[in-house]
């Protein structure tokens, strides 16, 4: 744990939908530590800002899939992230 409830997770980020994997760093950060008002999952990486807007309450959708979660975009985008550029899909791809 970096920070009292803040709770890293082990796992591996990709971009879709060509699954680009991105070196990210993934954490539950429960409400009520670190100034957090409400639980909320915390996805950090530089360049992912783009995507993903810091401290403005993304509210996206997350669900279950046998690999681990998706996290659905609401809007797709090119990025780029250690040097390369990427897209960002808001589609769900089996």
């Amino acid at each position: 744990m970096d920070a009292h409830g803040k709770i890293k997770l082990n796992a591996q980020t990709f971009l879709m939908p060509k699954r680009d994997k991105v070196d990210a760093s993934v954490y539950i950060h429960l409400k009520g530590y670190a100034r957090a008002r409400v639980s909320h999952l915390d996805i950090e990486k530089v360049g992912l800002g783009k995507v993903i807007h810091r401290g403005r309450g993304n509210f996206l959708q997350v669900k279950g899939i046998k690999q681990g979660i998706e996290v659905t975009m609401r809007e797709s985008k090119e990025i780029e992230i250690d040097g390369r550029k990427s897209e960002v899909s808001k589609r769900n791809n089996p």
